[in-house]
């Protein structure tokens, strides 16, 4: 399920900010892409993107040109060849618990400007999983199987 948001880029053609409704989720260390992208499939590389982690800006896009804020380096990316096809989808890497929260998405074009919001959610792997199973029991004891 997507969340759609209309956005007017110019006034001849209208476009729209899809974004995930839900909240993107993944463990500690691992990669994860927060989507977002236009339709219909349009080339974004015209427009300025700009992602926020809270109100901190994260990463930019204009021109064909990416900043990155240095908390961020070389852990925040766009495909600049997924930017022609109008995906505006984050890349964060070797993501920690403190980067849980809200990720905005801002495009501005032609003087108009439309944002989308995903939410992201780090969460702790599971390190082992315990399964017991009774074997038997009397009125005594209870045998247990235990598989880690």
């Amino acid at each position: 399920m997507f969340l759609i948001i209309n956005v007017v880029l110019s006034p001849a053609v209208d476009f729209s900010l899809v974004v995930s409704p839900g909240p993107v989720c993944v463990a500690p260390g691992e990669d994860v892409i927060l989507p977002v992208h236009l339709l219909p499939e349009t080339s974004a590389v015209s427009m300025e993107i700009r992602w926020f982690r809270g109100t901190e800006l994260i990463y930019q896009y204009m021109n064909g040109q990416e900043m990155t804020n240095n908390d961020f380096e070389n852990r925040a990316s766009l495909s600049t060849q997924e930017v022609r096809r109008g995906n505006l989808a984050l890349t964060l890497r070797n993501v920690q618990p403190s980067d849980s929260g809200d990720y905005t998405c801002k495009v501005f074009h032609d003087g108009c400007q439309k944002r989308g919001v995903v939410h992201l959610q780090v969460k702790g792997k599971i390190l082992f999983k315990l399964q017991l199973q009774i074997l038997f029991c009397s009125s005594y004891t209870c045998m247990l199987y235990m598989h880690i």
